[in-house]
C-alpha cells in the first residue's frame, strides 16, 4: 500500500511540475489600463477591470495580442 502512495505522489509531482498557475490582474489596482495588464499578462490569467470608462488609442480600446486570457469586468 505504501508503494502505491509514494507512485502517486510521483505521479502528482511530476505533472505538477511544468504547470504554471494563472494570476489574477486588477486594473486600476495592479495596473492603471487595460493594455498595461494584457501586456503583462501570461496565457491563462485572468484581468478583471473596474468600473469606469475605459478608452484607447486608435480604432481599439485594448490589443490582445492573441494572449489566450480572460478580461472581463467586476460587475
Amino acid at each position: 500500500m505504501r508503494s502505491i502512495y509514494t507512485a502517486l505522489v510521483v505521479v502528482v509531482g511530476l505533472l505538477l511540475t511544468g504547470t504554471s498557475f494563472a494570476a489574477t490582474i486588477n486594473v486600476p489596482g495592479d495596473y492603471p489600463t487595460i493594455q498595461q495588464a494584457v501586456d503583462a499578462a501570461n496565457d491563462g490569467d485572468e484581468i478583471i477591470v473596474g468600473p469606469g470608462t475605459w478608452t484607447g488609442d486608435g480604432s481599439e480600446v485594448v490589443m490582445m495580442s492573441d494572449k489566450d486570457i480572460w478580461l472581463h469586468s467586476s460587475d
